[in-house]
């Protein structure tokens, strides 16, 4: 039993270190913001107010983002449908 609970366990820390998909194409919310198209591989990431995950190139742009967080998710919004 005890074997089990420790696979379970494992599988699930497995679990959760994977990269989940992003909002804007996997394109850095920053970017977009600004008007550019910057893929990322979603290592960093951050949830929106609206339950969405925003990636980001690097942590310094994603605290630039998370200034005005309900703002910037409008602009990157706006400015992809573009």
């Amino acid at each position: 039993m005890k074997a089990i609970v420790i696979t379970a366990a494992l599988a699930l820390a497995g679990a959760s270190t994977a990269v989940a998909a992003g909002e804007l194409g996997d394109n850095c919310a920053w970017g977009v913001v600004n008007g550019k198209k910057v893929k990322t591989d979603c290592a960093v990431t951050q949830m929106g107010p609206d339950g969405k995950t925003y990636c980001f190139s690097n942590e310094q742009v994603k605290w630039l983002f998370m200034a005005d967080l309900e703002g910037n998710i409008r602009k990157a919004n706006d400015s992809y449908k573009k």
